[in-house]
């Protein structure tokens, strides 16, 4: 993986952050993404952590799964009200929610995301581009 790019000098609440990466085709790299966002809102409630976290890895997972070639670019930006989730890859751009499986077939993920987030959307591709607000626990 690239090093990422990071602004700010500090993870404190209210402090505007960015953190941006490519990813590598490696299931391993959603924990490297998972670990960074940690440290990026350390300070933060831990239920805002977990929510990030969730929603990164739901976004980042249909990326790998959907887009058969390319990088992923995730991007994390902390604002004062919400964090900004984006997600970008090189698939044909055909981001909807499905009906979920109750059999492990998966498409409970943008339900999860709609659950946890202020909004989201897709832009369609090549490339894809996905995102997600999640509000801040200090707004």
């Amino acid at each position: 993986m690239s090093q990422p790019r990071v602004s700010g000098a500090t993870a404190r609440p209210g402090a505007a952050r960015l953190w941006s990466a490519p990813l590598r085709r490696d299931p391993t790299e959603l924990a490297h993404v998972r670990r960074s966002a940690a440290r990026l809102f350390a300070g933060h409630p831990p239920e805002l952590v977990a929510d990030i976290q969730l929603v990164i890895s739901e976004l980042v997972t249909n990326a790998l799964t959907h887009a058969d070639h390319g990088p992923v670019q995730v991007t994390i930006v902390r604002a004062d009200d919400h964090v900004a989730i984006h997600v970008t890859d090189e698939g044909e751009g055909k981001v909807a929610m499905r009906d979920p499986s109750l059999d492990g077939g998966g498409g409970l993920g943008l339900h999860i995301v709609e659950a946890i987030s202020r909004a989201w959307g897709a832009e369609p591709g090549p490339p894809t581009h996905v995102w997600a607000r999640v509000g801040t626990a200090d707004q």
